[in-house]
Order: structure tokens, then sequence, then C-alpha cells
């Protein structure tokens, strides 16, 4: 590592070298270098190529100097003294030499963002005061080249601090005193000055820029400390009068006045300049391909419109009715053209989660607004959506096809034009139809049955070139479809006919079980519109007509039925279509040999008549086997073995999850099951030879003999068949096209509970474990898939809640535990989640200590350390985590000696992911709306406060243990600013366990610290003893 001597001598800056000093050894004694290293880091990334050749490598080398920089001077609370090394940098530098991007990378400002929310309000009020000083020195000054650059410098440092700045409710009253006289010194020595230099255009953009940061000051103390609204609102009057009086525009500069605008608004509740903020003739032009980084340094004239149209989404709602009353069909007209009449021009789009485009900005619009909650807007949004499905489709009628001429042509226009609806109908579902005072939809229904004629036409056009699919297509459809307000018996039952027809034209198309699953659900949710206007009248005509019709109609009408047994002759309906079904299912079962879609129906069928039975069991109905009486006749075990043995070889999944229905219709009819079909049923599992042998030699093998009484002839007998028999061994036996778990995991847990009930104890045990011992061995050789053995586990420890087989599956403890031990290494989340939800329930068994260690195992909560996992894959480990140690706590004899340093290694790991990972991600330029991460990463954050509260329970156990979790706290928040609502739960957890601590180990619990880390502890210690700690008074 370089000395401070050698760096000195060095006639160019290294970067390098940078990165190789701490914060104190960069200090104001090395005049020399920060001028150089400055003039570097502010200057554009292609100017510092002369060291690195790749100039992208040298932007990356200079973020990565810019963040440790910062972040060593706010770790100590010394952000101030890099402010005055700005500061000074700026002093020497001439107009020759002065970088053009000065404050302009984005890195930088991120930084100083994220430093500033993490920044005491004492430390702020000083920057504040040190930042001040120096605009109004340099206003002073004569060198005008020099000047407006550093003046621009400081103004923007300057906003990024006031809008960061927080007030808590426990700052003390001097402190606030202090920020609000400092507040109004900046009228005087800064803002008065400026209105007096708005001759150029860059002193007009400072003059924006700091009129706005000081004008937002008193919104920071709303109901903490009074502040005058009269002067704000006054400066920015005078600012936008000044601003208005030269003819020249310029983009960035029209988004700030739209800004102040705004906080105008904010300020007063009173709106004077709508037509400024409604600036319609700078949206007139859209871009093609611009994006814009949310940053308000960074407005060009092409990103300009996306600006002020992001502005005037976030605050539509928001202003009052009065002001927005003549803008509706405005803001409608463009809203619609940004999503639907511009897609062919705005192919290059970019995603709104990399860039906020206006495609994003009116999507986000639509994702967090109501827009049934404006009934003006919502109607004139309504309304244009109606003119924009007319004229498309009147332009789909009016294309002419000229014979050899521009037929090539036709497929593009089908897939735009189809592009265009299913927008408009995308968005016609999300915001629903506009319904007046009457209870009439004010859009023509036509349309919308019309637009889904043409896109069944025309389906090849669309789904070929991936623009959606056609299952997606049908949701939008039916969800907008069903919003309609009617209640008219008559009116949903011409909509179910007209659905049933377009059902059969979408099967032809697309006959998987994934869209007949969804169009029976859409079914149903229309039948429920038509049982609205009488049950029983109103169904048992719409189960004769559909009988011939539409049979596949009657499973979904008894699911309805179902649900309204209480009403009178319901009952005697319902065995009237069970009856039928019976008929039906005879037939479907023939047919399911040649028929795809008959082997789904059939399944179906099954599972309502299975849902039926139990259901008029615990009614006690007594015609239900009258009812059953023809399907009893076919199902014998002979043909449900046999279809089960076929699906079984088969290995497809839509015939696996009939066969295992139709078995567990059989079982639920006759009730009675037989353990050759349970130990056909789990060779599912693990479809190998040694599987089978060992099943069925299950029940001889579990008779051990009595050697002690045979003779030598008998011995010899018994020792020969036992040589006979091949040694277990580890299967070799590659399973390939096995079906996905999720078909049958239904079906399954139907079968096990029925089997429960059926079968001997011993016998179901017995197949059991046979089972789980051969699984986990071909899983460890790789051989079965882990979700198999997943699956399978939680079939068994679904047994063990049966209180029949509670003592029976006791045996099969240690197998189980094994299992999920085996399960730990795998990195797929949605197995980790379901093991930890599987211990947590076997931690209320008969073996708590064993299931507790696996529990607490450290490969568990290494999963929540990786760098690959997601945001919403760490919530959900996260969450199981949290409520699996929760539960652990909620134990006390859990809590013990002995498992106390486990508990807190466990915690460690699991503190240390939560620290990582609400760590301030992004720009600091940011809309104050919390975004996706922020808000995950909060409620990750209250499970930290939660859980951590739990061990003020068990003081004596961790009162010397749990300073190692604080020291987690300390040395994590050395590696980046937290989100401050993030950080208020963790530290509310911290205090938690503070209150647990003796003195003793309070005070020598910064003695295993680092330098850095003593300070964080030294404050965290200070703070909980000031303001957060009980003395007993009340």
């Amino acid at each position: 590592m370089a000395s401070i001597s050698d760096l000195k001598v060095q006639p160019d800056f290294s970067l390098k070298d940078a990165l190789n000093f701490e914060h104190a050894k960069l200090d104001a004694r090395c005049v020399e270098i920060w001028p150089k290293m400055w003039h570097t880091l502010l200057n554009d990334p292609s100017a510092a190529a002369t060291e690195v050749h790749d100039p992208s490598a040298a932007a990356t080398e200079i973020h990565e100097v810019i963040r440790k920089i910062v972040r060593n001077f706010t770790h100590v609370h010394q952000l101030h003294r890099l402010v005055n090394k700005f500061l000074d940098a700026l002093r020497l530098a001439d107009s020759a030499n002065w970088p053009v991007g000065v404050l302009f990378p984005a890195v930088l400002r991120s930084e100083l963002g994220r430093c500033f929310l993490d920044t005491s309000e004492q430390q702020m009020s000083l920057i504040l005061g040190i930042l001040v000083k120096e605009l109004g020195d340099h206003l002073k000054s004569t060198e005008p080249v020099v000047t407006n650059s550093r003046i621009k410098a400081i103004s923007q440092l300057l906003w990024i601090l006031l809008k960061h700045l927080r007030v808590k409710t426990t700052t003390r009253q001097e402190v606030l005193q202090a920020l609000c006289k400092q507040y109004l010194d900046m009228k005087d020595s800064i803002i008065l000055p400026f209105l007096s230099l708005t001759q150029d255009l860059e002193s007009r953009y400072c003059l924006a820029v700091l009129v706005h940061a000081w004008a937002s000051f008193p919104l920071v103390f709303r109901d903490k400390f009074a502040v005058s609204m009269e002067e704000p609102l006054a400066v920015i009057d005078n600012t936008l009068a000044a601003l208005a009086s030269p003819s020249e525009e310029q983009s960035d500069l029209a988004y700030w006045k739209h800004r102040l605008v705004l906080l105008r608004f904010n300020l007063s509740g009173e709106l004077t300049d709508a037509e400024s903020f409604f600036n319609w003739t700078a949206l007139h032009s859209l871009p093609g391909t611009a994006a814009w980084a949310h940053s308000p340094f960074e407005i060009t004239p092409e990103t300009l419109p996306i600006a002020l149209w992001d502005s005037i989404c976030s605050n539509y709602t928001v202003l009052p009715g009065a002001v927005t009353a003549g803008h509706h069909a405005d803001f409608a007209r463009f809203l619609v053209r940004t999503l639907v009449a511009s897609l062919r021009k705005q192919s290059a789009l970019l995603d709104d989660t990399v860039a906020l485009t206006l495609k994003g900005v009116s999507e986000t619009f639509l994702d967090t607004v109501t827009v049934s909650g404006a009934p003006d807007l919502h109607a004139a949004l309504v309304q244009t959506l109606e003119l924009s499905l007319k004229d498309c489709l009147e332009k789909t009628k009016s294309v002419v096809m000229k014979p050899n001429k521009k037929r090539s042509k036709q497929p593009k226009l089908s897939a735009e034009k189809c592009t265009e609806l299913l927008s408009v109908l995308r968005i016609l579902a999300k915001i629903g139809f506009y319904v007046d005072a009457v209870g009439v939809a004010k859009f023509s229904l036509s349309l919308v049955w019309k637009s889904f004629d043409y896109l069944l036409e025309h389906h090849t056009a669309w789904s070929s070139a991936g623009e959606q699919s056609l299952m997606s297509a049908e949701s939008n459809f039916a969800d907008l479809i069903l919003s309609v307000p009617s209640k008219d018996h008559g009116y949903w039952t011409n909509v179910l006919w007209d659905f049933c027809a377009v059902r059969e034209r979408m099967i032809k198309m697309d006959s998987t079980d994934e869209m007949l699953r969804l169009l029976n659900q859409q079914c149903f949710r229309i039948i429920l519109h038509v049982a609205e206007s009488g049950v029983v009248d109103s169904l048992t005509q719409l189960w004769t007509k559909s009988k011939e019709t539409a049979p596949f109609l009657t499973p979904v009408l008894l699911d309805v039925l179902l649900g309204r047994l209480h009403q009178p002759g319901v009952v005697k309906l319902v065995h009237a279509v069970i009856a039928h079904l019976c008929e039906g299912y005879i037939v479907l079962l023939a047919a399911t040999e040649k028929d795809q879609a008959a082997l789904f129906h059939c399944a179906a069928v099954s599972r309502c008549i299975q849902a039926a039975s139990r259901t008029l069991k615990k009614i006690g109905s007594k015609t239900f086997a009258a009812a059953i009486a023809s399907l009893k006749k076919l199902l014998t075990w002979e043909s449900v073995y046999a279809l089960l043995d076929e699906a079984i070889q088969s290995q497809e999944p839509m015939r696996l999850d009939m066969a295992l229905s139709n078995l567990a219709l059989f079982v639920e009819v006759r009730s009675a099951c037989k353990v050759k079909v349970v130990r056909r049923v789990l060779s599912l599992f693990c479809p190998s030879p040694v599987m089978e042998d060992e099943l069925a030699q299950a029940k001889e093998s579990s008779v051990v003999p009595d050697l002690d009484g045979l003779d030598d002839v008998g011995l010899l007998r018994v020792l020969v068949s036992l040589s006979e028999k091949s040694p277990r061994a580890v299967p070799t036996v590659q399973v390939t096209n096995r079906p996905s778990p999720k078909f049958i995991t239904s079906s399954l847990v139907t079968l096990f509970s029925q089997f429960a009930k059926y079968c001997k104890p011993a016998d179901l045990t017995n197949a059991v474990e046979i089972t789980l011992k051969t699984v986990t061995a071909d899983t460890v050789a790789g051989a079965s898939p882990i979700e198999w053995t997943l699956l399978l586990c939680k079939l068994v420890v679904s047994l063990k809640e049966v209180p029949a087989m509670a003592k029976a599956m006791i045996p099969v403890d240690d197998l189980i535990l094994h299992c999920l031990g085996t399960m730990l290494s795998t990195k797929d989340v949605n197995v980790l989640c379901d093991v930890m939800t599987l211990l947590q329930i076997l931690l209320r068994g008969q073996r708590p200590l064993e299931v507790c260690r696996i529990a607490l195992s450290r490969p568990l909560y290494d999963h929540l350390t990786r760098a690959d996992l997601s945001d919403s894959d760490f919530t959900s480990l996260f969450e199981k985590s949290s409520v699996l140690l929760n539960d652990i706590m909620m134990q006390p004899h859990l809590v013990t000696p002995q498992t106390s340093p486990v508990i807190i290694n466990a915690t460690s790991i699991w503190l240390i992911s939560i620290l990582q990972r609400s760590r301030q991600q992004g720009s600091a330029d940011e809309t104050e709306s919390p975004t996706a991460r922020k808000a995950l990463m909060i409620r990750n954050s209250s499970f930290v406060e939660r859980f951590l509260g739990s061990f003020a329970k068990h003081q004596r156990e961790f009162s010397k243990l749990v300073i190692h979790l604080i020291a987690v706290y300390c040395h994590g928040l050395q590696n980046g600013a937290l989100y401050p609502e993030a950080k208020e739960h963790i530290v509310a957890g911290l205090y938690r366990l503070l209150d647990g601590i003796d003195p003793h180990s309070r005070s020598m619990g910064s003695v295993t610290m680092g330098v850095e880390s003593r300070e964080i502890y030294k404050a965290l210690v200070e703070d909980h003893l000031r303001f957060h700690k009980y003395r007993g008074l009340v």
C-alpha cells in the first residue's frame, strides 16, 4: 500500500490509491490530493480512461471510489468534513480545468442521498450552515464563469440535503429551533440575492432549484414545529413570475416550474395556475425510444414529456376536482394514446422497471390508482376506450385486399390490430365499466364480443408473434364481461350460452388442462350470477337446458348447489344432478382412452361427486345411495386397480390425475380400501424394482423367526432362504418422463386422508416406512426428484395429524427428519419454504429436540445470504424462517443452556441477511412513494422487531449472549445505509435486547468490536439509555 508521501509526489492521481486509504489519512493536510481527486471523480468517465483503457472499467472504478469515500466519512459521523473538502476543491478550481459534469454523476447523488437519510439532525444542521455560507459567498463573487458552475454545484447539493432531511419525534426542541433559524436566514442570504440574478439561464435554473428546496422546508416540520407558510408562498409566486418573463424556454427549467406549481399546491391547497401545471402542448410530441432515469437533474428536451407526464400522473388524483374538471378528457386521451394508439411506433419502449417511459408511467398510474373512485375521470377513460375500440374495429372492416397485392401485409396488420384490441380489453378489465346513477353500464357491450370474435378468428396472427397467450386474453375478456353490474337472470343466462359457444371455439385452438380449468372457473362465476335471481327455479331451468347442450356445466352447477343446501328444494335438485353426473361419469370413463379432454372432465366430475358425498353425509341425507347406485355397480376393485396401473405405466399427468381421482371416488363411495392399492400408489414416488420387492415382502419380512426353537434342518432352510435374497443396494434406476407432483398433490392428499380411515394403522405405517427409506436413498443418489420426496414427507406428516394414526406413525419420525435434513442443501426456494413449514408442524410432535436441531442448523439459514435470491424469494424464506425461530422461542423446554448458543448463531445469520437486503438501492432521486423492494424490506424488518422481543422472556439464558447480535448489527451498518423505516424496526428490536443486558455485559460489549463498530455501538447504547430505557416511572 502506498504511503501519503508517495501519493503527494505523484504527478497523476491514481484512483486505485484512493481505495487504499481510510478517511483519516485523506484529511485536510493532503491539500494537493483533494482537488485532483474531485476533478477525476466528477469528470466524465471517458476522461479517466488514460489510467484504465476501458472506459466502462474506468467508470466502475470511479463509482467504487465515490462509494468508499462517502461511506467512510458517514460511518464516523464526519460527513461535514467531506462536504468541506468538496467546497475546498470548488474554490481551488479555475474555469480551464473545471469538469463539465459537476455533481452530475448519479452514483454520487445516490450515495449522498442515502447517507443524508441516515445522518442525525445535528450533523445535517451543521452541513446546511456550511453550504448556506459558501453559497452566499459565491453570490458576491465577481468571476461569472467559474461562479456559475460553483453555484450550480452547491445548489444541487443543497437540494439533495433538504430533500433528504428527516425530523424524528425524538428530536430535541433546540435542534428544531436551530434548523428553523437557518431556514429563515436562507431567505436573506440566498433567495433574495438570487431573485436579482435571473438574466441568464444558469441563474434561473439555480433559482428554481433553491426555491423548491427552501420552500419545501415547512413540509418537513409539519406537525412537529410551527413554521409560517406565508413567506414560502410569496417567494414561490415571485420566482414563477421571474422565470416566466424571458421568452426563451429551457427543458429542465420548465420541469422545475412545474415542480414549483405543485409545491405551492401542497403548501396552500390551491392551484392558481392550472394551465401551467397541465401543459398539454409539451406532451404533444411523443418520443419514440426516450428513457428517463427519474432524476430531476437529467431533464433533456427528449425526456421532458416523460418527466411532466410522471408528475401529472403522480398527483392527478390528489388535486381538487375544480382544478381537474376541464382536463379529464385530455388526460384520458393522452393516457390511452400512450397505451394503445402508439404501441406500433413505440415497439422499442423500455420496461418501467428499467426506465420509466411514457407507457410505463401510464401503467403505473393504472396499477396504483383506483379509477372507479373518481367518477368523472372514470367516465372519461371509458368513453375514450370505447372510441378507440370502435375505431380499431372499423379499420379492420375498411381494409380491402386487392388480388395479388399487399397480401403479405395482412398477417402483420392483423397482429397489430389484435395487440390494440388486447390492450383496450386489458385496460377495461382493470378499471371496470362506468355505471351511472341508474345502474346502467355506459359502454357498448357488443363491441367487446365483436373484439373477442376478431381475436379468435386471427388467433394465429398474434399468438405466433408472442404478444400474449390465449389464456391471458380469455381471462381479461371474462373479467370484463363479469364486471357488468347486472342482476337480470335472463341477461346472465344469455351471457352463459354465448360464453359456452366461445369456449368450444377456444378448446379447438388450445385444449390444455390449464385452459380447461380456467374456462370452467369462468363458467362457475357466471352461474353464480344466474343463481342470484332465484336458486331453485333458475338453476333447475339452467340444468334442464345444459344436460343436452352443455354437459360440462353440470359439475360446475353442482358446486354452486352444494353451497346453497340450506335453501328449500336444493337437496332434491342436488340428488337429481348427482344421478345425472354418475351416468355421465360412466360414459366419460369409456371415452378416456381416445379423448384427451375426457380425462380432465372425468377427474372434475369425480371430485364433484366426492365433495357432494362428504357434504351430504354431514347433513345425513338418506337418498344419496340411490343416486349413486349405478356408479357402485361400475366401480370394482379390479377396474379401479387396472385403471391406476395403466396410468402409472403411461406416466401422463392428466391420466394419472384422473386415475387417482377415480380411486378416491371409489374409496369414498365404498368406504373401503386395500393395502395393495396403497402400496401401488406409494410406488409412484420410487418406481424401482427394489421398492416393489420390498413392498411385496413387507408382511413376510416383518415377522422375525424364532431361531432358538428350530432344529438343524429348519435353521438351514432359514439361512438358505435368507442368502437367496439379494442384499439391499442403492437404486440406480434413473427416472425419466415423470409427471410433476403439482398435478397430483391434491389427489394424493385426499387419498391418504381416506386411507387413514379404512386401512389398519400397522399396515399403512409399514408401507409408508419402506417407501420413505427407498425414496430417501433414491434422492441422495439422484434417481428421484427432491419434489417427490418432499411430497411424500407432506403426506406422512398429514397422516400423523390423524388421531388414529398418531401412535402408529411414531417409528417413522427418524426417517422424516433424515429426509428433511437431506433437503437443506437444495437451492429451490419453494422446497426450502415447505421444509420449514413441516419443521414447524413437527415441533409440536413427540420429538421436538431432534426437530429443533435440524431447524437451527446452519445450512438452512445460509440460504438467506445467497446473492442470487430475488427480493420476493428472500421475503418468502425470511418470513418462514422468522416464524420457525419464533415458534422455537415460544416453547420454553426448547430454550436451554445447550441450545442457546445455537439459537444465537442461527439468529446472527438471519439478522445479517436482513441487514444486507435492507440497504438502500437505486438512485436517491426516486419518487417519494416506496418502491416494491423498499416495501418488502420494511415488512421483513417488522419481523426483526417482533422476534428480538421474544428474547426478553429468556433473560437468564441469553443475557450474556445477545450482545453478539448487537455486534452483528454494528458491523453490518458499516457496509451501507439502511432504509430509514426498516432501520427503525431493527433498532426497536435491538432496544428490546439492550433492556435485558446487565451493565457489565453492556460495557464489555464493545471490547470485541472494531473502532468504527464501537462508535456505532456507543451511539446505540446512549440513545437507548436516554430515550428508550424503561425506568419504572409513569
